[in-house]
C-alpha cells in the first residue's frame, strides 16, 4: 500500500487528470494506491501535462492490517520507506545462504521490486505478505504465504526472514505462532508447511518451538547456483 501526495500547479487548461480538483492554482491530491504500477501511470500522465508540476511524497499510510506478536513487535503490510531496512538487512550472507531466491549483494532496486511484488500480491490475494515491525514501526523482517493452491486451498507453504540483530531472541518463534494462528483463523488452511535447508538448524528450532513437526528430509529438494541441497519439511496442522 502506497500513499502518494501529488502537488500540481495549474495552468489555464482544463485539469484533466483529477477533475474534482479543477479549481484554484495549486492542487493537492491525496491518493491511496495499493498498486504501485498504477501510481507510476498517474505520475507519468501528470508530468506530461503542460503547466503542471508533480511532487510525489511517499507518506506513511494507516496499515490495512496489523497482527500483534507481543508487546514490542507486530505484523503489518509494507510501506514505501521499508526499502531502506529491507536493503540493509538482506545484505547478509547468512540470509543469502539460507534462502533460495534472495540475491547477494542485495541492492535497493531489489527492495523496490520486492515491495512492488508484495503490493501486487496483496492486491490480488488479500493480505498474504507481511512486514515484521518493532513497536516504533521499523521493519526488522518479513513473513508471508506462497498461495500455492489458491485462496480456497487447505494447505500452503510459508517463508520468512529476520534481520541479524533480532535473531536468537525467540522473536521468530513468536512471529510464527502469531502468523499461523492468523492463517488458521481467517483462511481455509488446515495445513501449513515450511521448507528449511538442512544446514539451517536455527530456523528448524524456531519452527519446532512454534508447533511445527518435522515430517522428513527431502533429498536434493533445492537447486541453487548449480548445487543441490537437502531440505527438511516441517508442517503445522490446525487443531494439533
Amino acid at each position: 500500500m502506497i500513499y502518494f501526495r501529488f502537488s500540481f500547479k495549474k495552468s489555464k487548461s482544463t485539469f484533466r487528470l483529477f477533475p474534482i480538483l479543477a479549481s484554484g492554482r495549486v492542487h493537492l491530491c491525496h491518493a491511496v494506491l495499493y498498486n504501485t504500477k498504477l501510481a507510476q501511470v498517474y505520475i507519468h500522465k501528470a508530468k506530461k501535462e503542460k503547466g503542471y508540476t508533480v511532487e510525489m511524497l511517499n507518506l506513511q499510510m494507516p496499515f490495512r492490517m496489523r497482527i500483534a506478536v507481543n508487546n514490542s513487535y507486530y505484523l503489518s503490510d509494507y510501506q514505501p520507506q521499508d526499502a531502506d531496512n529491507i536493503t540493509h538487512y538482506l545484505n547478509d550472507l547468512a540470509i543469502y545462504n539460507n534462502t533460495l531466491r534472495i540475491p547477494h549483494p542485495y541492492l535497493r532496486k531489489d527492495a523496490l521490486e520486492f515491495l512492488n511484488r508484495a503490493a501486487d500480491r496483496n492486491d490480488e490475494f488479500g493480505m498474504v505478505d507481511f512486514a515484521i515491525r518493532q513497536s516504533n514501526g521499523d521493519l526488522v523482517g518479513a513473513i508471508g504465504r506462497f498461495v500455492h493452491n489458491g485462496l480456497d486451498g487447505h494447505a500452503d507453504e510459508i517463508g520468512y526472514w529476520l534481520g541479524a540483530p533480532f535473531r536468537g531472541q525467540g522473536l521468530m518463534t513468536e512471529v510464527l505462532i502469531a502468523f499461523t494462528a492468523h492463517l488458521f483463523k481467517t483462511t481455509p488452511l488446515v495445513r501449513i508447511t515450511a521448507v528449511v535447508f538442512t544446514h539451517n538448524p536455527a530456523s528448524a528450532r524456531a519452527l519446532e518451538k512454534a508447533g511445527f513437526e518435522h515430517e522428513g528430509t527431502m533429498q536434493k529438494m533445492a537447486l541453487k547456483n548449480g548445487v543441490y541441497y537437502n531440505c527438511w519439511l516441517y508442517a503445522k496442522i490446525k487443531g494439533e
